[in-house]
């Protein structure tokens, strides 16, 4: 299970350092240990626990909360469902009213520092660590992993998958709280309004605004028809 958990959150384990991720991950088990007879979900709960027990991350608490967002995120846009997306077709006969559904595997993640770049930098370091058979040199224990001095900053990722790939795409402010109502089932009219009334752009760049997030959103196939509840017997 430590091995499973280092696995999934090689960049949380960077950051905190090796000695204080195996900690971590003991402390995250006694609370939350395996319930299934897969390794997918063991670390479901790991970024909810660690905001809760933000000592376990040491002095890099605020960064390793969104380190481990981000691999989180990762394990489910690579996993999660996929459904048939709404055509560009199909999304011009959409009105205010409408409702819309997002793909399964689309993460919407609000980041206190730019940590998709960091998390990217860490594995690729992770896999250059690794010898050409795949097994990773063992040389006791590692420290945390020098980074570049950091300023937090506000940052909204998406995390998706494309032909089997998962990708990190960064968001606009409003182009994400604009995909967070969606999400939560509002209309069309008061998703944009959740994403635009407190905006800062100007009012004449608004619609083209909207036109270009719905271009992206149809190319990217995060669009679909919102899931129906089931109906209850009387």
């Amino acid at each position: 299970m430590l091995d499973a958990l280092a696995d999934d959150f090689p960049a949380l384990r960077a950051v905190v350092g090796s000695e204080a991720f195996q900690a971590l991950s003991i402390a995250y088990l006694t609370v939350h240990p395996s319930r299934s007879f897969s390794m997918r979900n063991l670390g479901s709960k790991l970024p909810e626990w660690l905001a809760a027990n933000p000592r376990w991350a040491g002095r890099r608490q605020r960064l390793a909360l969104d380190v481990a967002e981000i691999e989180w995120a990762f394990v489910e846009a690579f996993d999660n469902a996929e459904r048939t997306p709404l055509t560009l077709d199909q999304i011009a006969t959409l009105d205010g009213g409408s409702r819309l559904g997002l793909q399964p595997h689309l993460r919407l993640l609000a980041l206190d520092y730019a940590a998709d770049d960091i998390v990217l930098a860490l594995h690729k370091d992770r896999q250059r660590s690794t010898s050409e058979a795949g097994v990773k040199h063992d040389d006791g224990p590692e420290p945390p992993a020098r980074l570049p001095r950091l300023r937090r900053r506000p940052t909204w990722v998406a995390a998706h998958r494309l032909d089997n790939v998962v990708y990190y795409r960064r968001l606009e402010r409003e182009e994400f709280l604009t995909l967070t109502a969606l999400r939560a089932g509002h209309s069309l009219l008061d998703a944009l309004a959740a994403g635009l009334n407190d905006s800062t752009k100007p009012d004449a760049r608004k619609p083209a605004l909207v036109r270009e997030w719905f271009s992206h959103w149809a190319a990217l196939g995060w669009i679909c028809a919102p899931e129906l509840e089931p109906l209850l017997d009387a």
